[in-house]
Parts: C-alpha cells; structure tokens; sequence
C-alpha cells in the first residue's frame, strides 16, 4: 500500500479495515458480523431466551455471543471437530453430523436451546442432517439460524433464517468502485460489507 501510495496510481483496498495511506482511493470493509445486529433484534422482538452459538473448532466465520449477552439472551457455545481426513468442506459435515448424534444418544433432547445459530454453513449441513434423523421439528421444537453463502446451501426443506454472504455483489460493487475511479468520479472513502440478514421459515417473524 505505501509503495502504491508512492507511486501516485490510485488503488483500492478490500480487507478487514480502512486503508489509510493517502493513495488508496477507495476501502472495501469486510465485516463478518454485519448481519449480527438484525439477528439480535429479532431474537428480542420474538422473545428468544436461549441461544447455542455453533461453530467448527477451527474457527468461528461469525460471533454473536456477546451482542445476545448484552441484548439480555442467554448463550452458550459448542464447537463441533473437523474430520479433516475427509477434507475441509465434508470434514465439516462429518463432523458436525457425528457430534450431533453422539449428543442426542447421549442426552437425549434436553440439551437443546429454543434457538441454535450457527456460525458455518458446513457445520449447518451436517446438524441439520441430524436434527432431520432425530425427528426434530423445526421451528416448532427448535428455531435455526445459519450463516450461508448465496447459492451454496445449505440445504433443508424449509428455508432458513440465515447472514448471507454474496461474493457476487461484492465483487460488483468493487468493480463498480474501480470503474468510477477510472472515470474520475467520486466515490466515497470506506464501504463496510457483509452478509445480510434474511429471514426464512426456520425462525420467522413473530406474528403482530
């Protein structure tokens, strides 16, 4: 960024914060947790009190522990192994999947939240499958939230609550950005993005 910023050709920056060399013309923020605040509003205006925040060991996409704590929720968080002999992407699943039932045989039903969020669409893929196997309904013995990504799942037979990441239109409006650069317009110094909250019949709307 310094040598670009020396070199006195405008660039732009897409990446977890603002860039702040005087020659970056434009800053693409990736916020993983931009969806968070629309999924805390409705947990409050549905009158959730209990969430399990799901995620791999190997990593969390996106956090809403601490904004449930603060909304005045109850949380608590699991994270489910990676078979990673399997690869990344099926790992995910196997694990997950096998982590799931293991619990259910274990503990029978009595651990599950009202709502289970999780935070990876792999992870979301196996539970689901075993949510589906130990004849859970969904919504009406548990509510699902699930990060996704725009035309990769996962996939259930109802539509999910989800933060969906679309690669796509941010890779358009990046595109966009640079075209206006080129044609000297002006375009504003920082742009935050991230998923967006879409509701689904997995943790829909309260009735008025």
């Amino acid at each position: 960024e310094r040598r670009l910023s020396k070199s006195e050709v405008p660039f732009c920056v897409f990446g977890p914060k603002a860039c702040r060399q005087s020659g970056c013309a434009l800053s693409f923020i990736r916020d993983p947790n931009a969806a968070v605040a629309d999924f805390v509003a409705h947990c409050v205006k549905a009158g959730v009190q209990s969430v399990l925040q799901v995620s791999k060991k190997t990593g969390c996409n996106v956090d809403a522990f601490d904004d449930l704590v603060k909304a005045g929720v109850r949380v608590a968080e699991w994270t489910t192994p990676v078979r990673l002999e399997f690869g990344r992407a099926e790992g995910t699943q196997r694990g997950a999947l096998e982590a799931f039932r293991r619990r259910f045989r274990k503990e029978g039903r009595a651990w599950l939240p009202e709502l289970m969020f999780f935070t990876d669409d792999y992870v979301a893929s196996g539970a689901l499958a075993a949510l589906l196997l130990e004849g859970v309904r969904i919504p009406e013995d548990l509510k699902v939230v699930s990060l996704a990504n725009a035309g990769l799942g996962p996939v259930y037979p109802m539509s999910l609550t989800r933060m969906v990441h679309d690669g796509t239109a941010h890779g358009d409006a990046l595109a966009e950005a640079v075209m206006a650069i080129l044609a000297k317009r002006k375009v504003r110094g920082a742009t935050k993005i991230g998923p967006v909250y879409v509701t689904g019949e997995s943790f829909p709307f309260p009735e008025k």
